[in-house]
């Protein structure tokens, strides 16, 4: 047997999900149309040349990667002298 908290519950849900159905509807058209305009040919260079530059991904792998292997020499450094040897 349900109880009426269990039916306000889901009919809430219900409310929500026709809420976000039209949300949707409204804003999914807009956002097609603004990413056809990056990418219409007369603006697809003007787009690349932005998503090429504001992607930093390989220059902060490569300096994270600069930055730990300093951290490895470190650590390989202070060991050997903790035991005498050379690295």
């Amino acid at each position: 047997m349900e109880s009426r908290c269990d039916a306000d519950v889901r009919r809430a849900i219900e409310l929500l999900d026709e809420a976000i159905d039209r949300a949707k509807d409204l804003v999914t058209p807009a956002v097609n149309r603004w990413i056809g305009q990056l990418f219409d040919p007369v603006n697809r260079e003007a787009t690349i040349t932005a998503l090429v530059a504001a992607d930093d991904t390989s220059e902060r792998h490569l300096g994270r990667a600069r930055e730990l292997r300093g951290r490895v020499a470190a650590a390989e450094a202070a060991l050997a002298a903790a035991h005498g040897t050379k690295t």
